[in-house]
């Protein structure tokens, strides 16, 4: 279990690195086939447009041209992958913290680290100031001062 808490086991951080980098991918592709379909479909005059997916797909040797419902369908599959590896990546930091105990949702989130140290702080000062008039001449202190 020490392991574990010192720095994880090699897989975990594989699985660690390979989620990241597939949720980073995912975070750029997915806009990005958004626009393309946004593009394809002349609906959105917000939008800029990109060149037509059909047009641009006649181009490329795959056997067939590469239509805009193909990238409706290719989005579609990208949104609902990227919000399945959100909620495991949520998952997952809430089982390093309440299971192993380790510090990698502080890490995620700084806030939950500034906030539990200034308790913990105070909670030593508070300890410390205690601990100073509970001493033995501290009362002596007390005494010659009035």
């Amino acid at each position: 279990m020490a392991k574990r808490r010192e720095g994880g086991s090699r897989i975990l951080k594989f699985v660690a690195e390979a989620m990241h980098w597939t949720l980073y991918a995912l975070m750029l592709l997915t806009p990005l086939t958004g626009w393309i379909v946004a593009s394809s479909m002349g609906c959105c005059m917000t939008v800029p447009g990109l060149p037509n997916i059909d047009l641009l797909g006649s181009g490329l040797s795959i056997g067939r041209p590469i239509s805009a419902m193909t990238a409706y369908h290719v989005h579609v599959f990208f949104v609902w992958t990227l919000l399945a590896l959100i909620s495991l990546h949520v998952m997952a930091a809430l089982f390093h913290h309440f299971v192993f105990r380790d510090p990698i949702l502080v890490r995620m989130i700084p806030v939950l680290g500034r906030r539990a140290g200034s308790v913990s702080d105070s909670c030593a000062t508070a300890n410390s100031q205690l601990d100073r008039l509970n001493e033995p001449g501290a009362n002596v202190v007390r005494m010659e001062e009035r």
